[in-house]
């Protein structure tokens, strides 16, 4: 047992210190003044626009426009418990090269051969008809600053973006991935950064193609655990108590307890975001096991999701050998 307890906290204890988000304000909870208007970005601690007419979201507005979490784009909870705010930004309009950029100074630049993982959340605003595929983070050296909304310079590059059109208007779509520095970049960018050409659409009417996210929860950090945690945000607490998962720390094996109905599946991922195993879960009242003799030591997180696709409890796993 002793054995046992000071590998698992070799396994944590590196993780408690590299945890840092470089990302300042990233979820826009924090503002100078409330926002009561359109346009208000800079209102958002660290945040400013690179174009205009860039949007603030909080439920401390009492105006019907930028308040949480109706709108005047549409309806959407912040991402996480306690949350009270989101940005909103345009990414595509057809026949036009309009955008939105919002940006932020990095709290310590990159280092150069170091390798950061990123990661965001983006939701469809409910009152737009199209969605998109190049929405993404640019980090860059110097501060990007347009002044108009017509960009007619794309650099048809950012580090991380959506690699298919998002076109959710209930969930938050996390888009993530991750590289090494080959500069000492200093802001984290957000927007659609190629040009209509290169970007890729899907209509949900026959109207022109508008497109329009919410974006939530940004992050950049040398640490995957920060950036790279599969949606544990996302749990859906009513359910979450349906289900016991054990023993944790594991070795070969892992027991479910739980009293879900619906068809539901075990995923496992390593510390980059890899699933590493799914497993169907038709439970009922019936205990599940999970073989786990593939699996090496390490840390992982878990997570339980209906056939929807909704979270219904994540966690982290240690399986020892």
């Amino acid at each position: 047992m002793k054995i046992h307890l000071t590998i698992i906290f070799l396994l944590i204890t590196p993780f408690l210190f590299a945890q840092v988000n470089l990302v300042p304000n990233p979820s826009f909870e924090e503002y100078t003044v409330c926002p009561d208007a359109a346009s208000e970005i800079n209102y958002a601690v660290s945040w400013y626009s690179s174009t205009t007419s860039c949007d603030l979201y909080n439920s401390c507005s009492s105006s019907a426009d930028v308040s949480v979490p109706d709108n005047s784009m549409g309806t959407q909870e912040p991402l996480g418990t306690n949350c009270k705010g989101y940005a909103g930004i345009f990414t595509y309009i057809e026949n036009l090269n309009y955008r939105e950029y919002i940006y932020a100074k990095l709290d310590s630049q990159l280092l150069i051969g170091k390798k950061y993982y990123i990661s965001f959340y983006v939701s469809l605003a409910d009152d737009i008809n199209c969605g998109i595929d190049k929405i993404g983070i640019l980090l860059t050296t110097n501060q990007l600053i347009y002044g108009t909304t017509i960009i007619n310079n794309f650099v048809n590059y950012s580090q991380v973006r959506a690699p298919s059109p998002i076109t959710d208007r209930i969930n938050w779509i996390k888009i993530s991935g991750s590289f090494v520095a080959d500069s000492n970049y200093d802001y984290v960018n957000i927007g659609n950064f190629y040009s209509n050409e290169n970007t890729d659409t899907i209509k949900l009417d026959n109207l022109n193609c508008t497109s329009y996210y919410f974006i939530d929860d940004i992050c950049v950090s040398t640490d995957s655990l920060t950036c790279y945690e599969p949606d544990a945000i996302l749990e859906n607490n009513s359910k979450s108590n349906s289900v016991n998962i054990f023993p944790n720390p594991a070795t070969d094996e892992l027991t479910i307890d739980c009293a879900l109905t619906d068809k539901s599946y075990f995923e496992l991922f390593d510390l980059i975001g890899a699933k590493r195993k799914a497993v169907m879960l038709d439970c009922g009242s019936q205990t599940k096991r999970i073989d786990l003799t593939d699996i090496d030591s390490g840390l992982y997180f878990y997570s339980v999701v209906d056939r929807k696709g909704n979270r219904i409890k994540t966690g982290k796993l240690i399986v020892i050998k």
